[in-house]
């Protein structure tokens, strides 16, 4: 029987005294890859956190508007879903749900403030790009 990892969920540095920048970003992220271990080959890292940051930071960035946004457009923006075909998010959602992974991550990734007053669009993008390194 394979033993689930505690639910705790770490969070990014919040405190005006602790610089939140995008190495420290992409190392909170880079952690999820921890739950993987076992289920998903390293390869298959990238399809699983990356679709997952974007997801969280989209959602971060509209905020208040959640529910406006969801009611006005109902679906991601074209470029969006062109990156999560690419990913093949829903394959990975799917493999998640069966290795009882699913709730950890999402977990993990909506403990984190990933919005633009929180974190600068300039620090996420870096950020992005570290963990693409990651990956590769």
């Amino acid at each position: 029987m394979r033993r689930l990892p505690s639910p705790k969920t770490t969070s990014l540095p919040q405190s005006p005294h602790i610089p939140v920048d995008h190495s420290s970003i992409a190392n909170e992220i880079w952690a999820v890859a921890n739950l993987l271990r076992g289920d998903f080959k390293r390869l298959q890292y990238g399809r699983v956190i990356l679709p997952f940051a974007l997801l969280r930071r989209l959602e971060c960035v509209i905020g208040s508007t959640k529910d406006n946004v969801l009611t006005d457009i109902n679906a991601f923006s074209p470029d969006a879903r062109e990156i999560f075909e690419h990913f093949r998010f829903e394959e990975f959602i799917a493999k998640l749900e069966g290795a009882n992974l699913l709730y950890l991550v999402a977990g993990r990734f909506a403990a984190w403030d990933l919005s633009p007053d929180a974190i600068s669009n300039y620090e996420t993008n870096l950020a992005f790009e570290e963990l693409i390194r990651k990956f590769a």
